[in-house]
């Protein structure tokens, strides 16, 4: 009777790792935004990184291509607060809000409906800003005073650049009731 023998063969050469994107700096992020398809992450050095749906710019690369792998936004350096919206982002770096993506509503509060992919500044903001804060078509900045100014598409107003807001607190009223 006659065996069957295998021969070896090689099937392919040996895969080796690559690295296909700038990695996070392996410390715990300081911060994490989610939006509608995308993330931004916030790290202790102040970078800030962008995963996800990026078809309107909304992860600040310079590109609308989707990131199926962390990358570093674009001008960013010095990040201390970053917030999303629905396909927009913001960070807070270096005093300035700075915002990204989509902007059919105003919501990177640069006066104009274009969609940015590189982080524009949101014009017209008072000094002293504290927190970012995002909602789906608009975004908000908190001032140290306590103060807050917002821009963007909400129920109550629709605006190109920032709009004080006023928060009624416990003795915010006058004897007409109204806030002061």
């Amino acid at each position: 009777t006659l065996q069957p023998t295998l021969q070896p063969t090689t099937l392919s050469p040996t895969l080796q790792p690559t690295t296909l994107a700038p990695t996070l700096t392996p410390t715990i992020s300081k911060r994490l935004g989610g939006g509608g398809r995308h993330f931004i992450v916030l790290q202790h050095n102040g970078q800030v990184f962008g995963v996800g749906q990026n078809v309107l710019g909304q992860l600040g690369l310079g590109t609308n291509t989707n990131a199926l792998v962390p990358q570093p936004m674009l001008s960013v350096a010095n990040a201390v607060d970053i917030t999303t919206g629905l396909q927009h982002s913001c960070v807070l770096d270096a005093g300035q809000v700075k915002c990204t993506g989509a902007n059919s509503n105003y919501q990177l509060g640069d006066g104009t409906v274009t969609a940015r992919n590189t982080i524009v500044s949101a014009n017209g903001l008072g000094t002293g800003v504290v927190e970012v804060h995002g909602g789906s078509y608009g975004s908000c900045a908190k001032t140290a005073s306590g103060g807050g100014q917002c821009w963007g598409n909400f129920a109550a107003f629709d605006r190109a650049t920032p709009l004080d807001v006023t928060v009624p607190g416990e003795n915010s009223f006058d004897a007409n009731g109204l806030v002061v």
